[in-house]
C-alpha cells in the first residue's frame, strides 16, 4: 500500500494518539507528465508548464495526518536539488536539508517546484530530440521526510540554529585569526547576535487577553509589515460583528479597511477554554495563503476564588515553591550552554549538588522520583500509576495554589506532562504550545520559553500579595534536541527570571538527566553526562544552609530532592526506603555511589569507577550526521555542480 494509505487519517490517527513515537521517516514523491504534442515546433521550450504539466503527488495525505497530530515535518533527503534565487518576497523558498514545512500546502508547493524544475532540466537536456513512441514525457522526484513531535532536526546541524556569519573569531596571542569559535565549546563566544530570531512575519498579528470580563479577548490584525501601526481600534456592537467574530464567538478588533481583504476561513482562533471569561491562553493564526502562518499568542491568570481553595492551617509559615526543570541537561552542559544563568545562581547562593545522579535512563523514572518519591516499573509507568501521590496534589490538598506547565508539544510521552496534572493553573497550556511552531522554537513572535516564563511570572504576581503560599512546577524542553544548541537560547531569559523570584520561596533548579541520544551520546563522555543531571537548591532562610552545603558533595538522587521538599513544605518526616531529606545530614554511605540502592550500578561504573581508575578505551565513533550528506546523496545530474 502507498504511504497515504498507511498513514491515512482513518487508519493512523488512533495509534498515533496511543503510541510514543520518537520520529517517523516516510517517502513523498511527485510525477510530472507532459504531452509531447505540446512541444512540437516549439524548441525554445517557452511553454506554459502550469497549463500543460500534469502532476501526480504521493505523500500529502500522510503529511496531513502527521501534522494534525502535531508532528513537525522536515526535509531529510531528495533526489533533486535546485538553487532558487529569492526575490525578497517571503513567499519565495529555498529548499535544502532540514527545510521545515508548516502546512500541507507548503509541502505541495515544494513537490511541484521540484518536479517542474526537473521537467525543465530534462527538456533542456533533450534539445528537441524525442526518442521512442511514447506520447508523454515523464519525470519523477522523490524525497524522504522526517517527522517528529520534538525539536530534533532531520540532520543535526548547529548552523540551523545560529547565524554562522556572526560567530566571533578565535585569535592567537598575536591577534591573528585562527578559526571561528564554536559557541558550544567556548562560553566566551556566546552572544545574543548569533542566535536566530523568531520570524518577523508574526509581527503582523497581535492578540490580547484582558482581565475584564466585559472584554475578555481582543485580536488586532496588522498589515504584513510589522512596523505599520493601526491608528485606532473600534469596538463593535453585537449587531456589527463580522463573519470572523460570529464564527468564533469572540470580540475581534480589526483595522476596518483591511478586514475586507480577509475572510473567516483565513483566520484561525484558539482559546484554552470554551468560556472566554475563564480562558488563560489564546492564539490567532492569520494565514491567507495557507503556506506561512502568522501567529500571535497571549496568556493571563484567572485567579481562583478563595472559596474554591482548601483551608490552610498556618499561612504565615509556609514558604512558596518554584521548581525549574530543564529536560534534558547535564550539569556540565549547564555551564557550557547557560554560563550566565549558572553564574547568577551561584551569586544568589544556590547550593550545587555536584554528585546528583539520575536513577533511570530517561525522563519517566527520574521525574517520577522527583515529583512522587516512588519508582516506576516500566517506561509507561507514569501513565499507569493512577494511585501515585504527586507532590502538587499533596500541596493542593494542604491549601497551596498550584501550577504545572511545560513549553513543548509532545503527546503520549513518558514525561509527567502527559498525565495532565490537575493543578489550579497550567492545564490550559497543555494544547497552547501545540497551536503552531516555527524555528528556532517559536510560538508566534516569541520563543516558547518566553511564553512559559511570562505565564509563570503572571502566576507569581497574581498570588504573591495574598496570605496563601503557591507552588509552581515549570519545565523547559528546549534542550531536547541533539545539536546541544537550543539550550543556549534559555540563558538570558532564565538568568533574568531567577533574579525576580520572591524571597520566601524554596527554589529547585534541576534537570532529569543529560542528553541520552544523538551524536554526543555515542562517546563515553556522553554516557557519563546522561547520568549526571543538575540540582541547585535555595531555601528561603539560611537555617539549613550549612547542612545543604555539607550534603552537596555526597551522592544524591531525585528521591532525596522529593523528600527534601516534603519536609520543607509539608512537615513530613523526610525519609523513606528510597530517599533522604537533604535538610538533615546524610550518612557516610552516601560517599560511595555503589551503596546508594536507587542509583543503577551501570551509572556508578561511569561516574565513580572502582578505585577511581577508568579502564582505557579505544572507541571508534560513528561519523556524525552532516548537511553535506544531503547533497552527497543526490546524483550529479540532479543538482548544481560544486563551485570550482
Amino acid at each position: 500500500p502507498r504511504i497515504d494509505e498507511i498513514l491515512s487519517f482513518q487508519r493512523a490517527t488512533s495509534w498515533l494518539e496511543q503510541t510514543t513515537i520518537t520520529y517517523i521517516v516516510f517517502p513523498v514523491s511527485a510525477k510530472a507528465s507532459l504531452p509531447l504534442e505540446s512541444l512540437l515546433g516549439n524548441f525554445e521550450y517557452d511553454i506554459d508548464l502550469t497549463r500543460d504539466l500534469s502532476v501526480e503527488m504521493v505523500g500529502l495525505g500522510a503529511a496531513g495526518t502527521l501534522m494534525r497530530s502535531s508532528y513537525k515535518i522536515q526535509l531529510l533527503s531528495s533526489s533533486h536539488h535546485f538553487d532558487w534565487r529569492p526575490s525578497g518576497d517571503e513567499t519565495e523558498f529555498n529548499y535544502g536539508p532540514n527545510s521545515f514545512f508548516h502546512t500541507v500546502k507548503s509541502l505541495h508547493r515544494f513537490l511541484y517546484h521540484q518536479v517542474s524544475r526537473a521537467m525543465q532540466v530534462e527538456l533542456k537536456h533533450m534539445k528537441g530530440k524525442f526518442a521512442g513512441n511514447s506520447s508523454m514525457l515523464e519525470v519523477e522526484v522523490h524525497s524522504l521526510l522526517f517527522a517528529t513531535q520534538g525539536l530534533d532536526l532531520a540532520i543535526p546541524s548547529r548552523s540551523s540554529y545560529t547565524d554562522v556569519g556572526k560567530h566571533k573569531n578565535c585569535v592567537d596571542s598575536q591577534g591573528r585569526r585562527k578559526q571561528r569559535c564554536d559557541p558550544k565549546l567556548n562560553a566566551r563566544a556566546l552572544n545574543e547576535s548569533i542566535f536566530l530570531q523568531c520570524p518577523e512575519r508574526h509581527g503582523g498579528t497581535r492578540i490580547q487577553l484582558f482581565g475584564s470580563r466585559d472584554d475578555p479577548l481582543k485580536i488586532q490584525l496588522h498589515k504584513l509589515d510589522p512596523n505599520q501601526k493601526n491608528d485606532s481600534l473600534r469596538r463593535r456592537r453585537v449587531s456589527e460583528r463580522t463573519a470572523i467574530e460570529k464564527r468564533h464567538g469572540v470580540v475581534v478588533d480589526v483595522n476596518n479597511n483591511w478586514l475586507k481583504e480577509w475572510e473567516a476561513e483565513h483566520i484561525e482562533i484558539w482559546s484554552s477554554s470554551s468560556d472566554p471569561d475563564q480562558a488563560e491562553a489564546a492564539c490567532v493564526n492569520a494565514n491567507r495563503e495557507g503556506i506561512l502562518p502568522r501567529v500571535d499568542c497571549a496568556t493571563r491568570i484567572v485567579q481562583i476564588e478563595e472559596t474554591e481553595l482548601k483551608p490552610l492551617e498556618s499561612p504565615s509559615s509556609n514558604p512558596n515553591l518554584l521548581v525549574i526543570m530543564i529536560d534534558p541537561l547535564s550539569r556540565y552542559q549547564l555551564r557550557r550552554s547557560l554560563p550566565n544563568t549558572w553564574a547568577i545562581l551561584k551569586l544568589l547562593g544556590f547550593v550545587d549538588f555536584e554528585r546528583y545522579t539520575a536513577v533511570g535512563n530517561n525522563s519517566g523514572p527520574n521525574q517520577a522520583a522527583l515529583y512522587s518519591g516512588r519508582p516506576i516499573d516500566s517506561r509507561d509507568g507514569i501513565k499507569s500509576s493512577g494511585k501515585r501521590s504527586w507532590l502538587w496534589d499533596r500541596l493542593k490538598s494542604k491549601g497551596y495554589i498550584t501550577m504545572k506547565a511545560e513549553d513543548g508539544c509532545v503527546r503520549n510521552s513518558n514525561m509527567v506532562q502527559s498525565i495532565q496534572p490537575r493543578t489550579h493553573h497550567g492545564r490550559q497550556l497543555h494544547e497552547f504550545f501545540c497551536f503552531s511552531f516555527d524555528r528556532p522554537n517559536c510560538l508566534g513572535s516569541k520563543m516558547a520559553a518566553e511564553h512559559l516564563i511570562e505565564y509563570t511570572q503572571q502566576f507569581i504576581d497574581a498570588y504573591e500579595g495574598i496570605s496563601r503560599p503557591w507552588a509552581a512546577f515549570v519545565s523547559f524542553v528546549d534542550s531536547h534536541e541533539d545539536t546541544l544548541t537550543l539550550a543556549s537560547y534559555l540563558d538570558g531569559m532564565l538568568a533574568e527570571f531567577v533574579q525576580s523570584i520572591p524571597r520566601n520561596t524554596v527554589v529547585l533548579f534541576t534537570s532529569d538527566h543529560g542528553l541520552h541520544y544523538g551524536p554526543p551520546f555515542s562517546a563515553r563522555a556522553g554516557e557519563v553526562e546522561r547520568s549526571q543531571p543538575l540540582l541547585m537548591m535555595k531555601m528561603p532562610t539560611f537555617q539549613k544552609f550549612n547542612v545543604l552545603t555539607k550534603n552537596a558533595d555526597k551522592y544524591t538522587t531525585p528521591f532525596d530532592a522529593h523528600e527534601t521538599l516534603s519536609q520543607a513544605l509539608l512537615g513530613e518526616r523526610g525519609q523513606t526506603e528510597y530517599g533522604l531529606s537533604l535538610l538533615d545530614p546524610l550518612p557516610a554511605v552516601r560517599n560511595d555511589c555503589t551503596l546508594v540502592s536507587s542509583i543503577p550500578a551501570s551509572f556508578c561504573a561511569l561516574v565513580a569507577p572502582p578505585n577511581g581508575d577508568r579502564e582505557p578505551q579505544c572507541r571508534f565513533m560513528a561519523e556524525p550526521p552532516s548537511v553535506f550528506s544531503y547533497f552527497a546523496d543526490i546524483p550529479l545530474n540532479n543538482r548544481p555542480r560544486w563551485p570550482k
